[in-house]
């Protein structure tokens, strides 16, 4: 899940926005959002995290911020033609 809260707005992309917005910490912090409000209103269980590409670093370092709510964490790769 990527909460892309920068890059549009109803039918127009605003891609200057997008990019200055969109890093790794950026990505990190929105996934920390989303991983805090489960764990405060819903999570029962634990989290698989999944991740491609670049999201590899993202996905290690959530594991590591919540090793106790974490069951998986799955890394992939992508290849090209």
């Amino acid at each position: 899940m990527i909460i892309k809260q920068w890059d549009f707005d109803e039918n127009q992309i605003n891609d200057d926005k997008f990019w200055h917005h969109y890093n790794g910490m950026r990505r990190l912090k929105d996934l920390q959002t989303v991983i805090n409000y489960l764990k405060n209103e819903s999570l029962k269980g634990k989290l698989v995290l999944l991740d491609a590409s670049e999201g590899g670093p993202l996905m290690m370092g959530l594991t590591m911020l919540y090793p106790n709510d974490t069951l998986a964490t799955i890394n992939g790769v992508l290849a090209g033609p």
